[in-house]
């Protein structure tokens, strides 16, 4: 085969193909990256001798590193376990294989746009006054991180361009069900002992051919749920945050969640659902969600809309700035969706 993929209903590559060597090599060197990229944030901001000198300390900047606290990490994992689930196969599905490409495309737009916001924030002079050799020393590294990202994007795109694109057949296995696979293939590793973990993704694969792929959305609800309960816990003992911001910023952070999920599970198909577009409720509360992070990351700028004055707001002040701000969002959505309905029947006509 010389582009390595077979001409069929479900096409596949095979991993003796140059082509998919090169992919492979890329995708395997963008879920790396990633990783150590992971454990840099998290050495980063929680190593307080370092944190303390670093540029970007303070939000908006680190409103977008608390972000990537929950969502790399776990798109990194889904990744790495989707691609040693192609590496047992000698032909991988085309579905596998476009899916990784845009999930690494992802991954190293994350890492890039962070990378970008923290060298915005030494360009500016951000807390100049704190800056110490230790700051030049993070600097180094994020300088590091800045060629690492720039040569693995040159590689994957390289390696996308060596494959011929083939629309993937919807009978091909999603997200959701090599997750499952790579669990039962950890499950029978470890043998009898394993096999209560086997009756659990039965289970649990009976469940979501029922209810997670019909309510997709609510599940990935559910499951922002939980990471934000489990992060606001954290940090709430962290940062000792009285009443009014202990229920405030689990729900921001929920928000965020739910809204990257909800995006990225539309853009890479983790579970597969209709098209957000078709329902202009659901586009609604997906914008509204992910309109909340921002307005809080910049709520310095935008607090004289609720009476807040430079970054000092009361907890009712943050509340009603979020109210507002979703609110709003959610309606220029609905807006715009609806002319777009109107309009895209008669432009077809």
């Amino acid at each position: 085969m010389n582009s390595g993929l077979v001409d069929a209903s479900g096409w596949e590559m095979s991993r003796i193909d140059p082509a998919c060597r090169r992919l492979s090599r890329a995708l395997a060197g963008s879920i790396l990256l990633s990783a150590a990229f992971c454990l840099y944030i998290f050495f980063a901001k929680e190593t307080r001798s370092l944190y303390v000198h670093e540029p970007w300390q303070d939000d908006p900047y680190d409103a977008l590193i608390s972000f990537e606290f929950v969502v790399l990490p776990v798109l990194t994992v889904l990744c790495a376990c989707r691609f040693l689930v192609c590496a047992r196969h000698a032909a991988v599905p085309g579905r596998r294989i476009m899916d990784l490409i845009r999930a690494c495309y992802l991954l190293n737009g994350i890492v890039a746009v962070t990378v970008a916001a923290e060298w915005v924030s030494v360009l500016l002079g951000t807390h100049a006054a704190d800056w110490t050799p230790v700051t030049a020393g993070v600097l180094a590294v994020l300088a590091a991180f800045s060629t690492a990202i720039l040569l693995i994007l040159i590689l994957l795109t390289v390696a996308r361009m060596g494959i011929r694109t083939r629309v993937p057949s919807a009978g091909q296995p999603d997200w959701l069900a090599d997750g499952l696979l790579f669990l039962e293939l950890i499950a029978r590793a470890f043998g009898p002992p394993g096999k209560p973990v086997r009756v659990v993704i039965v289970w649990t694969n009976r469940i979501s051919s029922r209810w997670i792929r019909r309510y997709p959305l609510t599940f990935l609800a559910g499951v922002s749920a939980v990471l934000a309960i489990l992060g606001g816990a954290v940090q709430i003992i962290q940062e000792g945050y009285g009443p009014g911001f202990a229920t405030y910023f689990p729900a921001v952070n929920g928000a965020s969640y739910y809204a990257f999920f909800a995006i990225a599970n539309a853009y890479l198909g983790l579970i597969a659902t209709e098209p957000i577009a078709h329902h202009p409720g659901r586009l609604a509360a997906i914008t509204a969600a992910a309109s909340i992070p921002p307005a809080v990351a910049f709520r310095q700028f935008l607090g004289w809309i609720v009476g807040a004055t430079g970054d000092h707001a009361t907890a009712p002040q943050l509340y009603l700035l979020t109210a507002l701000v979703a609110a709003t969002t959610a309606a220029v959505s609905v807006v715009i969706g609806l002319i777009v309905r109107r309009l895209v029947p008669t432009q077809g006509s």
